[in-house]
């Protein structure tokens, strides 16, 4: 891993990425809702370049990951679809928000990137992306949005499902939540 600077090569790689995210989700030929799915893949496709699901995946079973770590090729495409329908909604509501990026911080392998994002009804928040340092390029594991970590709260959530429940029953869960997001789907 390179040491990251200023305007490091990471930092202008996710600058571009999203700003093409957020071009791709106001494209006034993509707008009507007919062109959903289209458009959503498009900005996926996007946000996958970005990403490190297998990572945040793994990060979110936290202890649970060990346990369980022969069964993570099964879990990590539901999350992931968790994970698309979750967000997929707020990334579109306020795709056309300014983001400022306000500083890199690289500490060994990691890396934070911190911004802010100002709407267009004056509120601002700040997203922090957290990078780790894989193969070939830095990636991102984990979000923070106004200090709440997406990977601590699935991490929580899955670790009290799985004091309750079995590791089945919470694929089973995701399985059914994917099929519902797959049903609600616009042109499938």
């Amino acid at each position: 891993c390179r040491f990251a600077y200023a305007e490091s090569e990471t930092l202008k790689n996710l600058k571009t990425n999203i700003t093409t995210v957020q071009q791709v989700l106001v494209d006034g030929k993509l707008a009507d809702p007919q062109h959903r799915d289209e458009r959503r893949r498009a900005a996926l496709t996007l946000i996958q370049q970005i990403f490190d699901f297998q990572e945040m995946a793994r990060r979110s079973l936290g202890a649970n990951a060990r346990r369980y770590n022969d069964r993570l090729e099964e879990f990590t495409p539901l999350f992931i679809s968790l994970l698309e329908h979750a967000y997929m909604g707020k990334l579109e509501e306020y795709a056309d928000s300014k983001i400022d990026f306000v500083k890199e911080v690289v500490d060994g392998g990691l890396m934070e990137v911190t911004t802010k994002t100002a709407l267009k009804d004056g509120n601002e928040y700040s997203v922090i992306y957290r990078h780790n340092c894989g193969p070939g390029c830095w990636r991102v594991y984990d979000v923070i949005i106004d200090g709440v970590s997406i990977v601590n709260n699935y991490r929580a959530q899955f670790d009290r499902f799985l004091n309750r429940k079995s590791f089945d029953e919470l694929l089973q869960t995701l399985r059914d939540k994917k099929s519902g997001f797959d049903n609600t789907s616009v042109t499938r």
